[in-house]
């Protein structure tokens, strides 16, 4: 009886390890991937001052295939600075890309390689109270490829209203840029 015990605790154990083993893989992979992340969103923080406030992504057949951030700002565009605001998340998209693309140690986790526009999201919310009349951008996004830009409703308690939508191939040839090395 000792013997049976003593085979089904191993048993038990080498189940256990062979279980774990395949969690440690799965958080491999997302150590990976927060630390190319990390890397961009300093760079961020330092240059624009913006405020990490969630990040996510998606999987397919246990390979990483979409990375999302989403940051909060006190920088202020007006709706007439669409350009620059263009220009940031143009900037962003390639920043991000290089940080995953250059990452050795997270390529083999990665769903595609090179990571595209395509696969990640970084969207953009203003923090800074907008008065009555004033017009800015208070949500920018690039998302699948396409960059959206958006000022508040009226009321302030109603969806964003989009000012513009464009490919990121649109945004490029509006910025006067060929192309950012992006894939």
């Amino acid at each position: 009886m000792k013997k049976l015990i003593s085979i089904i605790g191993v048993i038990v154990i080498l189940f256990s390890l062979l279980w774990f083993r395949e969690d440690l893989e799965k958080d491999k992979k997302w150590r990976m991937s927060d630390k190319a992340v990390s890397r961009f969103v300093k760079k961020v923080k330092k240059e624009h001052h913006f405020k990490l406030v969630g990040k996510g992504g998606s999987e397919e057949n246990d390979k990483i295939k979409s990375i999302s951030l989403t940051f909060s700002s006190i920088k202020e565009f007006r709706i007439n600075e669409l350009p620059e605001a263009r220009k940031l998340l143009l900037s962003l998209t390639s920043s991000l890309l290089e940080s995953i693309n250059s990452s050795p140690d997270l390529k083999p986790f990665l769903f595609q390689y090179p990571f595209s526009k395509e696969d990640i999201k970084i969207s953009i919310l203003s923090d800074l109270p907008i008065e009555d009349g004033d017009e800015y951008l208070v949500y920018l996004q690039i998302y699948n490829g396409r960059l959206t830009y958006c000022k508040e409703c009226e009321d302030r308690m109603g969806p964003f209203i989009k000012v513009l939508g464009e490919s990121y191939e649109e945004a490029l040839k509006k910025d006067g840029l060929n192309s950012i090395d992006v894939k």
